[in-house]
């Protein structure tokens, strides 16, 4: 009544506890888990680069974001396809501090959809983020499709940002 309207997608907070490692699913023939190392730094950005086109990052921007804290190469997890590629990708940026860890950013690459692999490399971080003393996992997400992920992993909604703009 005050003319204020609310757009289609808010940003909501998930949270999963992590008391016991996630078992993981399985890959397909040829698919493997694995984290990024130094010499995978051209397709760890040409994987982001094709999920979130247009994309600024590059090879120095990311070598910057490897060389900040908290980043650790232990928790920047892929799934790669049988011919090398990163299929999907999910970084987790841990607070050790507070035992938890995030998940940002998350993707797959539009030819590898639809098969599981974002649950299963969402899995893998949060089975390594637990391995390395996390108890909590915390994502945000604003579709409902990505919403969806989470929860199918145990996420639950904690709170929801709602934006409101006047035309």
């Amino acid at each position: 009544r005050h003319g204020f309207t609310q757009p289609r997608d808010s940003m909501h907070y998930f949270a999963r506890d992590l008391a016991e490692p996630p078992g993981l699913p399985p890959l397909h023939t040829g698919f493997r888990y694995r984290t990024v190392s130094t010499g995978d730094v051209p397709e760890r950005v040409a994987i982001h680069q094709d999920v979130w086109a247009p994309s600024r990052l590059t090879e120095s921007s990311y070598a910057q974001v490897r060389a900040q804290w908290p980043y650790r190469g232990s928790l920047d997890c892929v799934v790669e396809a049988p011919d090398g590629r990163f299929a999907a990708y999910c970084l987790c940026w841990p607070d050790d501090a507070h035992r938890v860890g995030e998940l940002e950013p998350v993707g797959v690459r539009a030819e590898f959809r639809r098969r599981g692999l974002g649950a299963a490399v969402c899995t893998f971080a949060l089975r390594r983020l637990h391995e390395e003393g996390g108890r909590q996992a915390i994502v945000y997400c604003a579709t409902e499709p990505a919403c969806a992920l989470y929860e199918s992993l145990g996420f639950r909604r904690h709170a929801s940002l709602v934006s409101y703009s006047r035309l």
